[in-house]
C-alpha cells in the first residue's frame, strides 16, 4: 500500500462511519411513520434492574412463539416471529419462521432456548428511554405498574419490515410523562 492510497482509504472509511448511523436513523424513522402500531403487555422486572442511566428496563409478558419441530431454532442468527393482535388487544408472537413472510406482521428475533416446538424469543427492543430527570420517578411508577395485582404497564411498538420502535410506554392508559406529570400536579378533587 502506498501514502497515495491513504487519503483515500481514509475517505471511505470516514463515509463508511458516517453512513451507519444516517441508516439507522431513516430506518427508525421509517418504521415510525409508516409502520403498524402494537401494543405489548409488559411483565414484572428484576427491582435491581428497572432503570439504568436514562432508560427504564422492559421485559414482556409474550415472549414465546412457535416454530417447526426438527429445527435447530437456538442454532439460528435471526427468525420471523409474526405478530398478530389477539381478542385482548394486545399483540402476541404466534408462528416463528425462517424467512420473513409476505404481507403479514412479523419481527426478527433471535432465539434464547426450545422447548419442543415452543420457542422462547429475544424481543429486540427493552428499554425505553426517558429524560434522566425523571428516573426516580419513573422507576418507582413502573414497578408500582408491573407487578402482580397491578400489571396495567404496556408498550406501544411500531413494526415495520421486521423492525420494531418503541413509540410509548404507558401506565394506567397514560402515556409515562403524561403519568408522571399527573402524579405531581394532580387535579383538585371537588368540594360536596
Amino acid at each position: 500500500m502506498t501514502n497515495r492510497m491513504m487519503p483515500g482509504i481514509f475517505i471511505v472509511v470516514c463515509v463508511a462511519q458516517l453512513l451507519a448511523p444516517v441508516s439507522m436513523i431513516y430506518t427508525h424513522e421509517t418504521t415510525l411513520a409508516s409502520g403498524k402500531m402494537f401494543k405489548f403487555k409488559t411483565a414484572p422486572v428484576d427491582p435491581a434492574d428497572v432503570f439504568r442511566g436514562k432508560f427504564v428496563a422492559l421485559r414482556f409478558e409474550d415472549q414465546e412463539g412457535h416454530g417447526e419441530t426438527g429445527v435447530d431454532w437456538a442454532s439460528l442468527d435471526e427468525v420471523y416471529a409474526l405478530v398478530e393482535e389477539a381478542t385482548d388487544g394486545y399483540a402476541h408472537f404466534t408462528e416463528v419462521l425462517l424467512a420473513p413472510p409476505e404481507d403479514l406482521d412479523y419481527l426478527r428475533v433471535k432465539v434464547s432456548h426450545t422447548q419442543g416446538s415452543r420457542l422462547s424469543l429475544n424481543i429486540p427492543f427493552d428499554r425505553y428511554y426517558l429524560p434522566e430527570d425523571l428516573a426516580p420517578q419513573a422507576e418507582q411508577a413502573y414497578r408500582e405498574h408491573s407487578r402482580m395485582g397491578n400489571r396495567d404497564a404496556y408498550v406501544t411498538v411500531v413494526i415495520k419490515d421486521g423492525f420494531g420502535v418503541i413509540s410509548n410506554l404507558y401506565l394506567s392508559g397514560q402515556p409515562i410523562l403524561e403519568f408522571l406529570r399527573s402524579q405531581n400536579n394532580p387535579e383538585p378533587t371537588a368540594i360536596p
